[in-house]
């Protein structure tokens, strides 16, 4: 069946009787929805074309979250963003101007038959953090879901807008199933024109060899000190959609939302921290020569230059110095200052 007939065929489900899509597990049944709310500590948010659950939490910028409080975002500087990023659009960050995302779907496979049933939303307004959870209660609320999703862009400082989206695997995963959902639901995707940042791809340069994985839950651990208790298996979230859509369990919806939660504090502390190592090399999991290497896959080859000729002369740096050099008379070479890329050849042989 191609895709228009697919198209006709959900909105013929949709006018037709109104039944819930039962997602392959059994028919859903009525689920009482307001002691949800109250479970959770919600509101429902009534549109006309369905309700959606909105969880909202604010955390203090003083927060710790491991070894780094929210507010330490606010002191990474906009170049050192645009680098991790390697986009210039990031010249103008700002943790105000910025979103974070993180959403929890009916499957990890994606496609048009994979459902987005909580999308968690946080940005900082006055160096608080706040959080913000939309959970589609009924798949024929998809529409009112989106919508109500669609609002958060206009809030934030003095309602303005925001400029910049930060995921964790949102290019290749949670944006392109939004989006999907965004057309089969005939609504302009309005995150599509934020500047968007994948933490993945920079901690896989960072920090790609040091841990078995870059998933998020194994940086947070190691990098950032930040140890769940009583989480949930990202594998057993799906199962625990469907089970509420049949027979309207939602006992372990805290642990779930929790998680979401969780996530988008980690983005935070998370991309404090790669800004920091990327400006001043820790010596724990990134040295000179991985935060250099990240400065030429930019092209920005004077500033990886000047990082090794920083290092090479600090003593912590000692035992890695000939490599240093090393590096940097390539870099020099590059540069077509051949006479110093010679002298640094010959000193560090």
């Amino acid at each position: 069946m191609d895709l228009r007939a697919r198209l006709d065929r959900i909105w013929e489900i949709r006018e037709i009787g109104g039944q819930t899509p039962n997602f392959g597990v059994g028919n859903s049944v009525s689920v009482p929805q307001f002691p949800l709310a109250d479970f959770l500590g919600g509101r429902w948010k009534q549109r006309p074309s369905g309700q959606v659950l909105v969880v909202e939490r604010e955390f203090a910028g003083s927060y710790l979250h491991g070894h780094l409080p929210l507010e330490a975002l606010y002191s990474t500087e906009p170049g050192l963003v645009c680098q991790l990023a390697g986009d210039h659009a990031f010249a103008e960050f700002h943790p105000e101007k910025t979103l974070f995302l993180d959403t929890e779907t009916t499957g990890l496979v994606g496609g048009a038959g994979t459902y987005v049933f909580l999308v968690g939303v946080g940005y900082f307004h006055r160096k608080n953090f706040l959080t913000h959870q939309f959970f589609l209660s009924d798949p024929q609320s998809e529409k009112a879901f989106l919508q109500e999703l669609s609002t958060i862009l206009c809030r934030g400082p003095q309602g303005a807008k925001h400029s910049y989206l930060v995921s964790f695997n949102g290019k290749s995963y949670d944006l392109n199933l939004l989006s999907d959902r965004f057309i089969l639901q005939r609504l302009e995707n309005s995150f599509q024109h934020l500047n968007h940042l994948d933490l993945l791809y920079p901690s896989r340069l960072l920090w790609r060899g040091c841990f078995e994985d870059c998933r998020l839950q194994t940086l947070e651990q190691r990098i950032l000190g930040v140890h769940r208790h009583e989480d949930i298996s990202s594998s057993l979230i799906p199962r625990t959609y469907f089970h509420y859509l049949r027979w309207g369990q939602y006992h372990s919806f805290r642990q779930v939302f929790e998680h979401n939660r969780l996530d988008l504090l980690t983005m935070v502390t998370l991309l404090a921290q790669a800004g920091r190592v990327l400006r001043e090399p820790d010596g724990r999991f990134v040295d000179p020569l991985v935060a250099a290497h990240l400065y030429t896959l930019r092209g920005e080859h004077i500033q990886a230059a000047v990082l090794l000729e920083t290092s090479s002369r600090q003593e912590k740096w000692r035992a890695q110095k000939m490599d240093l050099l090393f590096q940097l008379s390539r870099l020099k070479k590059k540069l077509g200052k051949t006479e110093e890329a010679l002298s640094l050849s010959f000193g560090s042989n």
